[in-house]
């Protein structure tokens, strides 16, 4: 149910959507396919809008995007990039 109202203000243009809920939207997705939460566990899923709140620039998601390099966790492993 909450994947879907993520998905729902994703999906809305920026003038929808403060860019700020965007970004924790894409987060919340991502922590819902990581764990399963409502949705098939997929970490390729996971890392992609992980990858996406990353780019809006939100701390957490670039921490855990390294992780995700680091340990090949839905992306490759990429140690130069998780450095980043």
């Amino acid at each position: 149910m909450a994947v879907k109202l993520y998905e729902k203000i994703i999906n809305s243009s920026v003038k929808d959507a403060d860019k700020w809920v965007l970004t924790l939207a894409q987060y919340n997705i991502a922590i819902c396919f990581a764990e399963g939460k409502g949705v098939a566990k997929n970490p390729t899923v996971a890392a992609s809008y992980c990858k996406m709140a990353a780019d809006n620039n939100y701390a957490s998601a670039q921490r855990w995007m390294g992780m995700l390099y680091e340990y090949g966790r839905g992306v490759d492993p990429d140690m130069k990039i998780a450095a980043q």
